[in-house]
């Protein structure tokens, strides 16, 4: 793996700018970088989707309007979707928890002070998660 993926990026880009290399140049020693980082990334599969749950996605708009809100609370569909859920953050990056408690709470910060500037800002769920997380440290 490369040593400072940073440096890396910039001298690529550097070379391509310059002119140095070609697009298609560029693009294959990102594709060689990638081969090279290949091992090192690991993405989970979703679960499997129960029957119900397909049944419901498969539905039109006015078929899910019918849906009752009991149909959320089913477990296997709670269960299904908290497991998605999960592995989705896991994806994604780093955990909440390998977080710094300092970076944690800047993140929160900037998406504080983001909001201010959005006309209609959503609630953002991790939030309230990392909060919990910076107050048990």
């Amino acid at each position: 793996m490369t040593e400072d993926p940073i440096k890396y990026k910039n001298s690529l880009l550097g070379k391509f700018h310059s002119k140095q290399i070609t697009l298609d140049e560029l693009n294959k020693e990102c594709a060689y970088w990638y081969l090279d980082c290949f091992e090192e990334i690991s993405i989970k599969a979703y679960p499997t989707q129960p029957n119900r749950y397909r049944d419901y996605v498969s539905m039109d708009y006015d078929e899910k309007k019918e849906v009752p809100r009991t149909f959320w609370l089913l477990n296997d569909i709670k269960d299904y979707l908290d497991q998605k859920f999960l592995i989705k953050n896991e994806n994604k990056g780093k955990k909440i928890n390998d977080w710094k408690k300092s970076d944690l709470l800047q993140l929160i910060e900037i998406h504080k002070s983001l909001a201010k500037y959005k006309t209609k800002p959503k609630k953002q769920k991790w939030i309230e998660m990392a909060k919990l997380f910076t107050t048990k440290n």
